[in-house]
C-alpha cells in the first residue's frame, strides 16, 4: 500500500527547536495550530467517532511555507466512539520515547488525554528549544517534561527556557504552566484540547497586547511612573513631580466615554441627590485621590479586560476599611477607622451609559455595604466624588467564573454539590438573613455571576448591579424596570418575570434551578434546551415581541412548552446528557466502576431542580428546603459504596485463602478459583480470577474486562459479580459456570447434536450482541474466541467469556477496522488479521468458524495440531478434497445428524473461514443459519437421520 502526502518544504518542527530565528510569535502560532488540529481529531461534532493520534511529537508536526504547522504521522492512530471519549482503549504500547503518557507506557492504555500528554511534551520542546529525550544526558536531564515540571515547581524555569525567549518571561511562564498541566501524571488532571486552546488564545492575546514598543515608553507613561514613584516614596525627591500631579486631568486625549471625562473642578464634594442614601456607609467611602494614585491615574497597566460595555476594571493594591473589624463604628470619625491594604478590583462606571444608572450605583452600595457573608461578594469601598461612580471589591485572585469551569475535570460530583450548597447559602442570606432587615432579590443569578476557587472550595455570588431590595416583611412583588431590556440574561429568567416584569424571591430560585441544571449537564445543553423551547417558539406564540422579550402574558400551556424542562430532566435523558467531567469522574483505574453520582444522590438532585423550575412559582421550594435536599444528596454521595467492589477479605474467605483445593485452572495471566461468596442475600457460588501482577502485568487485561463486563450485559455473555483492585490485587469475580468450558465436552458422546447446535446458537447470539447490540456505532471485538472461552451451565446454556484481549471499537459506514498488533490463540487466529494487523469484527467470525468445526469434529484445533502437525482447518480441507466427508463428523453424533442440517451447518462454517473477509457473514447471519440448521434437524424424521452416513 502506498500513501501520498503533500510535501512540506520546511520539514518538521524538530529541525527548528533550537533555531534562534524561530521567534516566540512563530512558536506560539505553531503551538496553536497543532492544538487546533488535535482538537479537530478529538471533538469534531459532525463525526460519530473521535481519533486518537498516539504518536504526537516534533517529528510528526510538519512546517509549511508560511511556517504554519500540520499534523502528520497517523500510522498508529485509532478511532474511538464519541460515547467513549472519557474511557480508555487498551492496545499495544506504541509511541515515541519521551512523549508517551505514563499510563500508556505501563499498560498500553490510550485516551484523548494520552495525546494531551504528548502535546504537552511538544510545548516543552518549543519553550526550551531541545528534544524531549536526550539519551546521552544525565538521568535527571534525559526527559524534558519532568525537567520542566521540576523547574516550574522550584521557580527556576529561566534555566531551561530558550535564551532568545527570555524577553517574554511572563508569557513563557504561563506557557510552561500549561505544558505542565498537559503532562500531569494523573490523566484526570490534564485539560482537554478545547481548554488548552482557550489558554493558548489568552497567551496569544497577551502577546499582542504586551508587545514592546521599540521607541520606549511614552511621555504619558513616564509621567504616570513619576507620579506613582512620588506617592510610593515621598521621602525621595523627583524633579517636577508633586502630589497634585495625580489630579491633573486623566488624559488630554481621553475617550469621551472614559470614566475621567468631564471631571468636576470640585472633586471633594458630591452633589448627587442620591448621596444621602449611603451616608451610613461613610466608613466605606474612598477618596478619588487615593484611587488615582493606586491606579497611576487609571493607567492601562492596571486595566483588566471586561465584557461589560458600561464600565472598566482596574486591579491594584489599596488601603480600605478593614471589613473584619467587628466593633461598633458609632462615635468614631473617619481618621479613627481601622484600615488595611487589600488587593482590590476597582470598577469604574462610565458616564452617560445606557445600562447602569446612578440609582443602581447607590442601590448596589446599599445592598453590599452591610453584607457580611462568605458567599457574597464583599464591597470594600466606593467613590462618588465629582459625579464619579466607582466601586471597590476585594480581588479574588484564584477565582474563575462558574461558566468557564463547568467542564473542568476538577469539578467532581461532590464539589458540584458543594458549589450548589454555597450558592444556596448565599441566596438564603440575602433573601432572609440580612442584618438590617432587608430582603434582596438578585435578579441576575446565572453561572456568569458565580465565581469559584475550586482548590480552596470557595464560592461567591457577584453581579448585584440589577439587584433590588425592600423590607423583609414586604409581601408585594417588585416592579422590574429592566424586564424589557436586552441586557437581562434571558436564559435564566423565570416565566412570570418575563410576563409581568415583577421580581420575587422565587424568580431567583428559578434562575438557581437553571444554574444547577448547568452544573449537572453543562452550559451548552441548557442553552440547547432554551433554543428549542424558547426562541423557536417565540414568533409562533408571541405576536408582538418587544426588544427580544415577550411582553404580553402567555397561556399556561404555551409557558410550559417554552419553560418546561421536565422532559429534559428525565433520568434516562439526564444520564446521557450529564456533563462529561461527571461521567469521567473516578476515571482513574482505582475507582474504575464508580461513574459519577450514585442513584440516590442523582435522584435527589434532579428532583430539587425540577421543583425549582416549576412553572407556578408557588410550587417552588424555599431556600431552606433546597439546602436540606442538597445536603441530603451530598450525604448520599459520601455514604455511597460501589456495590461491585468486593473486599479482598471477602474474596479470600470465599476461596479459602486461594487454596489449591479451590484452584480450577489458570495460565500465564494468573489463576482461577471457585468459591462461596457470602452476601446479605445469602451465599452464592462464584469464580474469582486472580491476575498475576508481580511483574507489573495484568492491568491491561483487568481493566479491559471490567469495561466490557460492566457495560455489555447479555444472557450469553458471562455474568459479572464484582471486582477488587486494592493495592496490587487485580481480581474479577464471575458467576459460576457449573459445567466448565466447552473444550472439555468436544469429544463427549453425551453431548448430542441438538445440544451442540443450541450451544452454537448461544455463542452466535452473544457474539452478535457484542458486535453491535449496545451502541449503534460501537462494537466489542473479542480477539480470542475459542472453545476454552465458552462456558457452560447446567442446562447447557453457553456464554462467551474472557475479555482480557478484547477491544471496544468505533464502527461506521466507511471503515470498521483498527490497526493493532495481532493477538489471539494459534489455530483460531484469523490469518488475514495476523498478516495485515488490521483487526475487524470478521476476525472474530473466522475464530467462530473454527469453533463450529471443532464442535462437529469432536476435537480441538490444538489437539489436532498436537497429533497431526496441522490445525483443524487445514485437516478438514484435506478430508473434503479427498472425499472423506464422514471423517469430518464426530463418530458419536453421526447417526443423529440430518443431511439438510449438516449441509446448512457446514456452509455457514466455511463462509466464516473464507479468506476474503468481506465475504464472511456477520454474527447475526451466522445465528440465522444455525437456527435454520436446528429447525431442519428437529423437523426431519429420524429415519432420514440414519441414512446419511450409511
Amino acid at each position: 500500500m502506498i500513501i501520498i502526502h503533500d510535501h512540506e518544504a520546511n520539514g518538521c518542527l524538530g529541525m527548528y527547536l533550537s533555531d534562534p530565528a524561530l521567534t516566540w510569535i512563530q512558536r506560539l502560532e505553531i503551538s496553536f495550530g497543532v492544538a487546533e488540529a488535535i482538537c479537530y481529531l478529538h471533538n469534531e461534532e459532525w463525526r460519530n467517532y473521535s481519533i486518537i493520534h498516539r504518536n504526537i511529537n516534533s517529528s510528526t508536526i510538519l512546517i509549511d511555507d508560511d511556517f504554519g504547522a500540520k499534523l502528520s504521522g497517523f500510522e498508529f492512530s485509532i478511532k474511538d466512539s464519541v460515547d467513549r471519549r472519557e474511557r480508555y482503549i487498551s492496545s499495544e504500547v506504541i509511541g515515541t520515547q519521551g512523549y508517551m503518557a505514563p499510563e500508556t507506557i505501563k499498560s498500553g492504555d490510550v485516551t484523548q488525554k494520552s495525546d494531551v500528554y504528548s502535546y504537552g511534551v511538544v510545548l516543552c520542546e518549543i519553550l526550551c528549544g531541545r528534544k524531549a529525550f536526550l539519551p546521552d544526558e544525565s538521568k535527571d536531564n534525559k526527559f524534558l517534561a519532568p525537567l520542566v515540571r521540576f523547574h516550574v515547581e522550584n521557580d527556576t524555569l529561566d534555566e531551561v527556557i530558550h535564551p532568545d525567549l527570555l524577553y517574554q518571561r511572563n508569557l513563557c511562564h504561563e506557557f510552561a504552566r500549561l505544558a505542565c498541566d498537559c503532562t500531569k501524571e494523573d490523566r484526570v488532571e490534564r485539560p482537554d484540547m478545547s481548554q488548552i486552546l482557550e489558554k493558548l488564545l489568552v497567551i496569544r492575546e497577551s502577546l499582542s497586547k504586551d508587545k514592546e514598543d521599540e521607541n520606549g515608553p511614552s511621555k504619558g507613561e513616564l509621567e504616570n511612573a513619576a507620579k506613582f514613584y512620588a506617592w510610593k516614596f515621598p521621602q525621595r525627591e523627583l524633579e517636577d513631580t508633586n502630589e497634585n500631579d495625580a489630579l491633573e486631568g486623566e488624559s488630554e486625549d481621553a475617550d469621551e466615554n472614559d470614566v475621567s471625562e468631564g471631571e468636576s473642578e470640585d472633586t471633594d464634594e458630591n452633589t448627587s441627590s442620591n448621596a444621602w442614601k449611603v451616608n451610613k456607609f461613610e466608613h466605606l467611602r474612598i477618596g478619588l485621590v487615593d484611587i488615582l494614585l493606586a491606579t497611576e491615574n487609571f493607567s492601562e497597566e492596571y486595566g483588566i479586560g471586561s465584557e461589560l460595555d458600561y464600565c472598566k476594571f482596574y486591579d491594584t493594591n489599596l488601603e480600605c476599611f478593614d471589613r473584619e473589624y467587628n466593633f461598633s463604628l458609632e462615635g468614631k470619625n473617619k481618621g479613627e477607622l481601622p484600615k488595611r491594604y487589600y488587593d482590590v478590583s476597582i470598577k469604574c462606571i462610565k458616564r452617560r451609559n445606557m445600562f447602569y444608572t446612578e440609582d443602581m450605583f447607590y442601590k448596589e452600595i446599599e445592598i453590599l455595604g452591610p453584607c457580611m457573608h462568605e458567599n457574597i461578594q464583599p464591597l470594600l469601598g466606593f467613590c462618588d466624588e465629582g459625579g464619579h461612580m466607582i466601586l471597590v471589591y476585594e480581588k479574588k485572585t484564584d477565582f474563575e467564573r462558574l461558566s468557564k469551569i463547568l467542564n473542568s475535570l476538577f469539578l467532581t460530583w461532590e464539589i458540584r454539590l458543594k458549589i450548589c450548597l454555597d450558592i444556596a447559602h448565599g441566596l438564603n442570606y440575602i433573601h432572609n438573613k440580612m442584618d438590617d432587615q432587608k430582603m434582596v432579590i438578585h435578579r441576575k443569578i446565572s453561572s456568569e455571576v458565580i465565581v469559584c476557587d475550586v482548590i480552596r472550595h470557595r464560592v461567591i455570588i457577584t453581579g448585584f448591579e440589577l439587584s433590588t431590595f425592600f423590607p423583609s416583611d414586604h409581601v408585594e412583588d417588585v416592579d422590574d424596570f429592566v424586564a424589557n431590556g436586552e441586557d437581562v440574561y434571558e436564559t435564566y429568567i423565570a416565566p412570570e418575570f418575563i410576563e409581568t416584569g415583577k421580581a420575587t424571591k422565587e424568580s431567583d430560585i428559578y434562575s438557581f434551578g437553571l444554574v444547577m441544571f448547568e452544573i449537572l449537564c453543562g452550559q451548552d445543553y441548557v442553552e440547547e434546551v432554551w433554543q428549542k423551547n424558547f426562541w423557536q417558539k417565540k414568533e409562533k406564540y408571541a405576536a408582538q415581541p418587544k426588544k427580544g422579550i415577550i411582553k404580553q402574558k402567555l397561556a399556561r400551556a404555551i409557558r410550559e412548552k417554552i419553560f418546561g424542562y421536565k422532559k429534559f430532566l428525565k433520568k434516562g435523558i439526564i444520564k446521557q446528557k450529564m456533563a462529561r467531567p461527571i461521567r469521567e469522574e473516578n476515571f482513574d483505574n482505582k475507582n474504575f466502576l464508580r461513574k459519577g453520582p450514585n442513584e440516590e444522590s442523582l435522584d435527589t438532585f434532579i428532583k430539587i431542580i425540577k421543583r425549582c423550575l416549576a412553572i407556578n412559582r408557588k410550587q417552588r421550594p424555599t431556600l431552606q428546603v433546597i439546602i436540606q435536599e442538597l445536603e441530603k444528596a451530598l450525604l448520599f454521595h459520601k455514604n455511597h459504596k460501589d456495590p461491585l467492589r468486593i473486599s479482598f477479605e471477602d474474596i479470600k474467605l470465599a476461596t479459602q485463602s486461594f487454596s489449591r483445593a479451590n484452584d480450577i485452572g489458570g495460565g500465564g495471566f494468573g489463576r482461577v478459583y471457585k468459591g462461596e461468596l457470602a452476601s446479605e442475600h445469602g451465599s452464592s457460588t462464584i469464580v474469582a480470577k486472580r491476575l498475576d501482577t508481580r511483574l507489573g502485568q495484568g492491568d491491561q487485561q483487568f481493566y479491559n474486562e471490567l469495561h466490557i463486563l460492566s457495560e455489555y450485559k447479555h444472557e450469553n455473555v458471562i455474568g459479572f459479580v464484582g471486582y477488587n483492585n486494592a493495592e496490587q490485587e487485580r481480581i474479577i469475580v464471575y458467576e459460576y459456570a457449573s459445567k466448565g468450558s466447552l473444550d472439555n465436552y468436544l469429544n463427549d458422546a453425551s453431548l448430542t447434536w441438538i445440544n451442540r447446535l443450541n450451544i452454537c446458537i448461544d455463542v452466535a447470539r452473544g457474539l452478535a450482541f457484542l458486535h453491535g447490540g449496545v451502541r449503534e456505532h460501537e462494537a466489542v471485538i473479542h480477539r480470542d474466541m475459542k472453545t476454552a472461552n465458552i462456558l457452560l451451565f447446567d442446562d447447557w446454556k453457553a456464554k462467551v467469556a474472557d475479555f482480557g484481549l478484547s477491544l471496544i471499537c468505533t464502527i461506521n459506514a466507511e471503515t470498521d477496522y483498527v490497526i493493532d498488533y495481532a493477538c489471539g490463540t494459534p489455530g483460531y487466529l484469523d490469518p488475514r488479521y495476523k498478516k495485515s494487523r488490521i483487526l475487524t469484527k470478521e476476525s472474530d467470525i473466522y475464530s467462530f468458524g473454527i469453533i463450529l468445526l471443532e464442535i462437529l469434529f469432536g476435537r480441538s484445533t490444538y489437539e489436532v495440531y498436537k497429533h497431526e502437525g496441522q490445525f483443524l482447518h487445514t485437516l478438514v480441507n484435506q478430508r473434503f478434497e479427498e472425499g472423506r466427508l464422514d471423517e469430518v463428523v464426530f463418530n458419536a453424533i453421526k447417526n443423529q445428524i440430518v443431511q439438510q442440517s449438516l449441509v446448512t451447518f457446514l456452509e455457514v462454517a466455511y463462509q466464516c473461514l473464507c479468506d476474503d473477509r468481506v465475504k464472511r457473514p456477520t454474527a447475526q447471519d451466522v445465528l440465522v443459519q444455525l437456527q435454520k440448521a436446528l429447525e431442519l434437524q428437529v423437523s426431519t424424521h429420524v429415519l432420514f437421520q440414519k441414512s446419511w452416513f450409511l
